[in-house]
């Protein structure tokens, strides 16, 4: 793919969004057929408690854990292909519950290198709806994928956002309709389509994740009863003193009790929140541009994403300078993430992979990391990607790693207990029992990297 000779493609952000474009042909993997697989020599953290199972052997058969026990006492069956765990860590695979692939398919293969066997994409496609049926039939390579219908009340003009929302429930019931189950309110709804879009998402079901809209604010939401908020940062019009809608980039005061006011209101309306911590630390490190575009990982962001970062065009690195960002704004959030955990709110998972940057698959380890910069111990942190993630979208399927569960695992080389970061020592991904080492995981990475050529 050679974006200088995409027609249109004059400047960097044109010949950026050209890449995506050209990227959304690239044809899915197909998935190998699983095989039933003795996993031997590992210790086993279940995420069901903070304890380490030691010397471990996990089998699995069709896809699904068929049983953990102690390696001298549970032998793996003669027809069964034996995986060496060499010691190392087993783990239920990573979720990444805020992602935006914009149509591109090697998300999929980027997420599964790194361990991410479940998505959740916060901007619906037909695509996605397709990508999420192949995946549960095993037909491709890929992670499990939830997805909300395409966003409401993105509209920012007062008379485009009167016409979007005039008939919001009648969006809400197409979307379930063309087979989306959870809708995402954005934060320009007004109070009246908010609570027609919350009124027709419930009479059917659907799962309720979003922003908390300007019209409505954080009570507003609670009374709603959303089921979820889809960032920390979402609650900014109340914790931002004296906030104002049309200067939203403002460098505001912080109210660093908000988080104990709000946490028991979240709690008793059973509200769960998405984390995101790494979208707004890259609003800092973003300000040094060049260590930004030179990390390890951006060999694997969207072709012309480095060029496009480095022009006027994108402007996400001058919201807001540095200093505030990193004296008073990024202290408060991880103030307000350590509060809600502290008080007993769900934390789940998600980094808001997508947006340019914040890389597929990588991201969710970073997301990782900051959490525990935040507070959070290192199994707290990792519940918010298994089993609280799994929570988020109703599910008893996956998560931790018990008999019945789907085999959706990430086998790592020390203890994440002991240094989050240990997440990153990647020795094998398995996903619905399709066993991928080191080596087909390196595999995956080239063949992004040559598709991204």
């Amino acid at each position: 793919m050679v974006l200088a000779q995409v027609p249109g493609a004059e400047t960097p952000q044109a010949r950026y969004e050209a890449g995506l474009q050209a990227l959304a042909s690239e044809p899915l993997l197909k998935a190998a057929r699983e095989a039933d697989t003795a996993i031997v020599n590992v210790h086993v953290l279940t995420m069901t408690s903070a304890s380490v199972l030691p010397a471990q052997t996990v089998l699995v058969r069709q896809g699904k854990i068929a049983a953990i026990g102690p390696a001298d006492r549970l032998s793996p069956h003669a027809e069964m292909r034996i995986v060496d765990g060499q010691g190392g860590y087993l783990l239920p695979g990573l979720a990444d519950m805020h992602v935006h692939s914009n149509g591109n398919p090697m998300s999929l293969l980027l997420f599964l290198a790194n361990g991410v066997t479940t998505v959740r994409q916060m901007s619906g496609r037909p695509e996605y709806l397709q990508w999420a049926r192949r995946a549960a039939a095993g037909e491709i390579l890929a992670p499990d994928l939830y997805s909300t219908g395409p966003i409401l009340g993105e509209e920012r003009g007062a008379a485009e956002a009167t016409a979007a929302q005039s008939d919001i429930a009648a969006r809400v019931r197409a979307q379930y309709k063309a087979g989306y189950r959870a809708i995402k309110p954005y934060t320009f709804l007004t109070a009246q389509a908010y609570r027609n879009a919350v009124a027709a998402a419930r009479q059917r079901r659907m799962y309720i994740v979003g922003h908390v809209p300007y019209s409505v604010g954080t009570a507003g939401v609670i009374e709603a009863g959303q089921d979820e908020i889809a960032h920390v940062h979402s609650f900014h019009q109340d914790y931002f003193r004296g906030f104002d809608p049309a200067h939203v980039f403002r460098e505001y005061e912080v109210d660093d009790a908000f988080g104990e006011r709000v946490t028991p209101q979240l709690l008793r309306a059973g509200i769960a929140v998405t984390t995101t911590l790494i979208v707004d630390q890259a609003l800092a490190d973003a300000h040094d541009i060049e260590t930004y575009v030179s990390r390890p990982e951006m060999v694997y962001e969207t072709p012309g994403a480095a060029a496009f970062m480095r022009s006027p065009e994108w402007t996400f690195d001058n919201l807001w300078q540095k200093g505030y960002l990193t004296r008073v704004y990024l202290p408060h959030l991880f103030r307000l993430t350590h509060d809600l955990q502290r008080g007993g709110v769900s934390l789940v998972l998600g980094t808001d992979s997508g947006v340019t940057g914040v890389v597929y698959g990588f991201s969710a380890h970073q997301e990782l990391k900051l959490l525990v910069e935040a507070g959070l111990s290192p199994y707290e942190a990792l519940l918010t990607g298994t089993r609280n993630a799994a929570a988020a979208v109703r599910s008893r399927d996956w998560g931790t790693i018990e008999r019945g569960r789907r085999a959706d695992l990430l086998l790592v080389r020390d203890n994440p207990l002991e240094h989050i970061g240990n997440t990153r020592h990647i020795l094998g991904v398995m996903k619905r029992g399709h066993w991928l080492d080191r080596a087909e995981l390196d595999r995956l990475l080239a063949q992004v990297r040559e598709a991204y050529q």
